[in-house]
C-alpha cells in the first residue's frame, strides 16, 4: 500500500470515529457545546486530509459513486457546522430539531460513502 493511502485511510477512519461520537452524544444531549462543535470542526479536518490524499494518490475516475457520496457528505457536514457554529454564537444551546435530523441524516451518508469506499476498495 502506498504511504500516502495509509494516510488518507487513518485520516478518514478518524473522522469516523470522531463523527460518530459527536453525532451520537449530539442526539443523545441535543445540546450543542463547544466541545461537539469543535469535534465537528476536528472530523472535517482529518475527513478533508482523507479527501486530498485520495485525490492526489488516485488514478481513477474521481467521479464513482463512491466519490459522488463522499463529496456530497463532506460538503453537508462543513455546511451543517457552520450553521450550527452560527447558532451557537447566538448562544442557543438547545440545537433546534432540523439541526439534529441534519446532522443525523448528514452522518447517514458520510458513513455510507465511508463504507461504500471500504467495498469499492476490497473489489478493485
Amino acid at each position: 500500500m502506498k504511504p500516502i493511502i495509509l494516510v488518507a485511510t487513518i485520516s478518514v477512519t478518524i473522522a469516523l470515529i470522531v463523527f460518530t461520537i459527536v453525532t451520537f452524544r449530539l442526539q443523545k444531549t441535543k445540546t450543542l457545546t463547544k466541545g461537539i462543535l469543535l469535534g465537528y470542526c476536528l472530523g472535517i479536518i482529518t475527513d478533508f486530509i482523507g479527501l486530498t490524499s485520495m485525490y492526489i494518490a488516485e488514478t481513477r475516475p474521481m467521479f464513482t459513486i463512491h466519490g459522488i457520496l463522499g463529496y456530497s457528505a463532506f460538503l453537508l457536514m462543513v455546511t451543517g457546522v457552520i450553521r450550527a457554529a452560527r447558532i451557537y454564537r447566538k448562544g442557543i444551546t438547545i440545537l433546534p430539531e432540523d439541526m439534529r435530523l441534519y446532522f443525523k441524516y448528514t452522518y447517514g451518508l458520510w458513513a455510507t460513502a465511508y463504507f461504500s469506499g471500504m467495498l469499492m476498495s476490497s473489489l478493485w
